[in-house]
């Protein structure tokens, strides 16, 4: 019985990826041949804002579309407010673009909006995944690291302005995700990192790829959209995810264990909305403070939504009989100190690839996680 429903939702996923790709075939507007800008090449400058012009966004965003409802809602007050000089077309599950070309993407002008996943450009924003991205810190609730990160973000303005400027993105607001926890197939009890031997396990964490390594696991890299087949199929064993990527994605389908990493999980997370450039500079005073107003709005709502949908499916998984394993602090204190011996060698490969603030923006989020 259990393998029937397994292969049911198998079908049903690759019902719906043919049905998103022919979608994006029949809707998406033309891409262009180069997304990315040539080296070297200058980034045109942006037309003077023209106060009674009319703007059009495609907005691209990761997940399903009831995911996004906190960023929907309030994107569509900006355009009531915008008074018809806004308009906007929302593209779920990665329909318009993808996780490794999202920002040459919206360099491009084929996105206008977009979520980044941040934890897979660690090249292109670097400062901001290590503030966001480094496992075992100790995160608070997932409803307060938000607020948290954007008044770090403030604090190092300079730091994290000047990277986003650098790749030609205007900063929108963040998007906490929910802990991430070990998924797996098979009836498995990872209680120590030693019981990590031998499984094949997706993250994209450097930090933590190379803790696997050293506790004789594999690690593997792919995209969320590939997690369910590969699970499926034996080419995994596993995933570090938070909850509701595993679900959405149809991941969680096949998974028949699972290690829970306390509340604030062996990692988390965060996404950031991010503005084309050129077309922000294009908007007036007026349209602009409009996305300014609703930012922190649009940021605590969407968190709360995807709070609630952790919650909901994490009951889901608890009646799906599968073997749950709850770490004791004691147990979670062999990860952590294994997990930090690898951050400092991160960082320190960070600093030799040229991005030499990391040990400043690491040093100031531990201490505000350690002072709250």
């Amino acid at each position: 019985m259990m393998k029937s429903k397994k292969m049911l939702a198998l079908a049903l996923i690759l019902v719906l990826v043919v049905a998103i790709f022919a979608a994006c075939g029949n809707n998406q507007p033309a891409a262009p041949a180069s997304a990315a800008p040539a080296d070297g090449a200058a980034t045109p400058a942006a037309p003077p804002a023209d106060p009674g012009a009319t703007h059009h966004f495609n907005v691209s965003f990761t997940f399903a579309e009831p995911m996004n409802r906190g960023i929907t809602e309030g994107l569509d007050r900006i355009v009531e407010r915008s008074n018809g000089r806004i308009t906007m077309t929302h593209y779920h599950s990665w329909s318009l673009s993808t996780v490794p070309t999202i920002i040459d993407d919206i360099n491009a002008g084929f996105v206008s909006m977009g979520v980044i996943p941040v934890t897979e450009h660690l090249n292109r924003l670097p400062n901001t995944s290590t503030a966001t991205y480094i496992p075992m810190l100790g995160f608070p609730h997932m409803l307060d690291i938000g607020p948290m990160f954007d008044d770090l973000f403030n604090n190092l303005d300079t730091i994290f302005s000047e990277e986003f400027a650098r790749n030609d993105l205007v900063y929108f607001f963040n998007i906490s995700m929910p802990p991430y926890h070990l998924w797996l197939t098979g009836d498995h009890e990872v209680r120590t990192p030693d019981d990590l031997a031998g499984l094949r396990i997706v993250t994209s964490c450097r930090i933590l790829q190379q803790f696997l390594t050293q506790h004789g696991a594999a690690p593997v890299t792919m995209p969320v959209t590939d997690y369910a087949v590969s699970m499926s199929t034996g080419v995994i064993d596993g995933a570090i995810m938070h909850i509701n990527t595993m679900r959405s994605f149809g991941a969680l389908d096949f998974t028949e264990s699972a290690t829970i990493f306390a509340d604030a999980g062996l990692t988390t997370a965060a996404h950031v909305m991010a503005i084309d450039r050129l077309l922000w500079d294009q908007l007036d005073a007026e349209l602009q403070q409009l996305f300014i107003d609703e930012s922190a709005i649009i940021r605590d709502a969407q968190n709360r939504n995807l709070y609630q949908l952790a919650a909901d499916n994490m009951e889901w998984f608890e009646e799906s009989g599968a073997n749950i394993t709850m770490l004791s602090t004691s147990e979670l204190e062999a990860w952590r100190v294994g997990v930090h011996a690898a951050i400092e060698e991160e960082l320190n490969n960070r600093v030799n690839d040229g991005f030499v603030h990391v040990f400043e923006v690491y040093e100031e989020i531990t201490r505000r996680i350690a002072e709250r």
